[in-house]
């Protein structure tokens, strides 16, 4: 089973902000830092896991249906 995480990226030189997917069956992949635009260095903004985001959505189904009128 692999982990999937989104991680938000931005470019030392240019300042572009990317996305990257990484998950832990390519976690040897050596080129994920690079800056899409221009070739640069890109530091960690912020880490967000699938299930981060799973979890998100099914809350906001459930304030949803608790709010529901029937």
């Amino acid at each position: 089973m692999s982990w999937e995480y989104t991680t938000k990226r931005k470019c030392e030189d240019c300042a572009f902000e990317y996305y990257v997917e990484e998950s832990t069956l390519t976690n040897l992949v050596t080129n994920y830092d690079i800056c899409p635009k221009c070739g640069g260095k890109g530091k960690v903004i912020s880490s967000r896991s699938i299930n981060d985001a799973i979890n998100e959505k099914l809350e906001l189904l459930r304030k949803r249906k608790s709010t529901c009128v029937l």
